[in-house]
This record gives structure tokens, C-alpha cells and sequence, in this order.
């Protein structure tokens, strides 16, 4: 895959929702009176697994091409395609957790898939709007070919 600069734009918004879901998923686990209690030092995320995180959801996007050009049109099929990855993507971080580092709260884990799911599907509703809307489509129409 030829990556564009609006390729990487989009590789890095995605990824960027990646990490701040993992980042929220830290905090709701501190705050949220749910679970077991767990000392702070298992619950708070060493940076390592934010940039496992990155590189498992980089490389996963670029080999299933999340954002090739004639999916990006179609926004239900976009938010479908992130969807899948999205859960293909936290199953593979979470066999890595368990292989090689078990510390880590599996309630988070879920918080985590919850609040990507959430943030990514919004970026991209947020972000088919505004393409639709600089080209001067409205966003049921489709660009003519």
C-alpha cells in the first residue's frame, strides 16, 4: 500500500485515538468505583505498552488498508472495517499482555476496547463530515467518479 499524505494523517489520528483510550481506560479503572482495588502501580500503564499498542494498530491498519480511498467513502463501511480491526487488534494486545506482561487490570482491558470503539467511531463521523463538507458534498451524497 502507497501510503499518502492523507494516509498517514488519518495512521496518525487513529493512533493518537488509540493511545488516548488507553489513556482514559487508566483513569476510569483509578476512578471508577467498580472491580477489585488494586494498587496504582498495577492499574497506571508503563509507556511500553502504549507504543505496543501503536505499532499492533499501525501495522494491523496498514496491512488491512482501514483507510484505502474507496472505503473512506462510505462511512458505514469505514466505521465497520475500524470496528473489526479495532477488536482484532485489542485481542492481539491482550494475548501479548498475557504472554509477556500479566500486570495489568482485565477491566481495563475492557474499558479500553469500550472507549476506542467509541472515540474512533466518533473521529471518523467527525472527519467524513468535514471531507464531505470541504468538497461541497452533503454527507449522504457520493463523490462522482
Amino acid at each position: 500500500m502507497h501510503l499518502t499524505p492523507r494516509h498517514g494523517l488519518l495512521l496518525f489520528i487513529e493512533l493518537v485515538v488509540v493511545n488516548l483510550a488507553l489513556y482514559l481506560a487508566t483513569l476510569a479503572r483509578l476512578w471508577l468505583p467498580l472491580g477489585h482495588a488494586a494498587p496504582d502501580w498495577v492499574i497506571i500503564i508503563p509507556w511500553p505498552l502504549y507504543v505496543l499498542a501503536s505499532l499492533i494498530w499501525g501495522i494491523s491498519f496498514l496491512f488491512v488498508r482501514v483507510f484505502d480511498p474507496l472505503k473512506l467513502e462510505k462511512l458505514i463501511l469505514n466505521l465497520v472495517m475500524i470496528a473489526i480491526s479495532g477488536i482484532f487488534n485489542w485481542f492481539v494486545f491482550l494475548a501479548i499482555l498475557f504472554l509477556g506482561y500479566r500486570i495489568m487490570s482485565r477491566l481495563q482491558t475492557v474499558y479500553f476496547l469500550f472507549l476506542y470503539l467509541c472515540l474512533a467511531g466518533l473521529v471518523q463521523i467527525v472527519l467524513h463530515r468535514l471531507t464531505h463538507r470541504t468538497r461541497g458534498l452533503n454527507p449522504g451524497d457520493s463523490p462522482s467518479p
